[in-house]
Formats: C-alpha cells, sequence, structure tokens
C-alpha cells in the first residue's frame, strides 16, 4: 500500500500543510491562520469543525493525537511543534531540516 502524502521535510512545509488543513477544515483563508493563532478563537471554528480539522490532520500524516494532547495544542506553532516532533522533523537555522 502507498502512503497517501510524503512527509514534509522542513517544518516551515509541515507548516504550510496544517495551515492548509486547518483552513479548508474550518472554512476560513489561509492567512487567517498564522503561527500564534488560537484555533479555537478562529471565526466559525466550532468544536465539530475542529473534530473534523484533527481527524484531517491525522489522516494527512497518519498518526493519532490523543485528546490529552489535544487540548494543549492551542496555535498552528503548538501544532506544528508536536507534529514534527511525532514525524521525526529536525528544526534547523536554516529550516533545511530531514527527518530522522
Amino acid at each position: 500500500m502507498f502512503a497517501k502524502t510524503l512527509v514534509p521535510v522542513s517544518r516551515e512545509e509541515l507548516r504550510g500543510r496544517l495551515r492548509k488543513i486547518i483552513a479548508d477544515e474550518l472554512g476560513v483563508e489561509s492567512e487567517e491562520v498564522l503561527p500564534e493563532t488560537v484555533i479555537p478563537k478562529i471565526r466559525g471554528a466550532d468544536s465539530i469543525c475542529q473534530l473534523e480539522a484533527t481527524m484531517a490532520i491525522e489522516d494527512e500524516f497518519d498518526l493519532e493525537i490523543p485528546d490529552t494532547v489535544l487540548d494543549q495544542l492551542q496555535t498552528l506553532e503548538d501544532l506544528t511543534a508536536y507534529v514534527a516532533t511525532r514525524l521525526g522533523i529536525l528544526e534547523t537555522s536554516n529550516d533545511d531540516a530531514t527527518p530522522i
């Protein structure tokens, strides 16, 4: 079986993919989802939309985000850091991160 998507090779690429998923699922423009944006406070972000966004992220990256962790992931940057850690994406000064 083939993987659905390629693993991002940098945090910046990962952040962009997460931003797009969140924007698509919450029905907002990508520009509204900034690294410091508090996701639950995005206009129109009800609990069902947030659940759908979480499921889309889990599906996209083939991982599970436990509810206890999800409650702590408030911003796009929080989510990026968590998913990057789970995928083994290192952060480097020039953002040329590679998987472990």
